[in-house]
């Protein structure tokens, strides 16, 4: 059984946290539940109410004996990975956006083992998408200290961090993301790696949940996806 801190991005929308912590802790098997801590970063988008808070933090009560429980005054995308990272102590940590499903039991072995493989790798990710990976994404994945540190010390919180992770060069680290002769780091020679490995629809094991709330919010993104650090109205 494996213990970490499972670290989490959330907005103010108590049922998809819920649904996204019941899924995972359902089907990621092989996980020390009540040696594990959740760091969750609420932002107040949409705006929180009285009790909202109290909400979101029993539901996280619910799966974690522990939980580090932040809302800042304003909403930031990036502020909020920043805040996160800093408050995660373990050597490998489990990030989990608010807004994703696990789709059928998988052993988190399926991730960890892989740092024990490669033994400079920064993420270990569950396949979301159906094509080859060309950046390390924000999707459900294991993350090591050496990366999850050095970025949440990076990260500009002026600039979308999907952006910044995208970059030829990871915003913290001293190695650069991209390198020529294989790509983008994310493959089996570089700093991530995504199980399973196949590509194509039929491998995904994670779904991104939160795309159809945000289509029936009155919420948008910026015309410039780089200045995305919250919805705007």
């Amino acid at each position: 059984m494996i213990s970490m801190d499972f670290t989490m991005t959330a907005c103010n929308r108590a049922d998809i946290i819920n649904t996204t912590l019941e899924s995972f802790h359902n089907n990621l098997l092989d996980v020390d539940w009540d040696n594990c801590s959740l760091i969750i970063n609420v932002d107040p988008i949409p705006k929180m109410k009285d009790g909202d808070a109290d909400n979101i933090h029993n539901i996280c009560c619910k799966y974690f004996k522990s939980v580090q429980f932040h809302i800042p005054e304003e909403p930031n995308y990036t502020a909020a990975y920043k805040w996160i990272y800093k408050h995660a102590t373990t050597k490998l940590i489990f990030n989990l956006e608010d807004d994703w499903m696990m789709l059928k039991p998988i052993s988190i072995t399926k991730l960890t083992d892989a740092f024990d493989k490669y033994p400079f790798l920064y993420a270990s990710s569950f396949r979301a998408y159906p094509h080859r990976y060309i950046s390390i994404p924000t999707s459900p994945q294991v993350l090591h200290s050496r990366f999850y540190k050095a970025v949440g010390e990076g990260l500009n919180p002026s600039i979308n961090p999907e952006i910044q992770l995208r970059a030829e060069k990871i915003p913290g680290l001293l190695l650069p993301n991209k390198r020529p002769e294989h790509g983008r780091s994310v493959n089996m020679d570089g700093k991530g790696y995504i199980w399973p490995e196949q590509i194509g629809v039929n491998h995904i094991v994670v779904s991104d949940i939160g795309r159809y709330w945000i289509s029936k919010q009155p919420f948008k993104k910026p015309d410039n996806k780089e200045t995305f650090t919250t919805w705007i109205s």
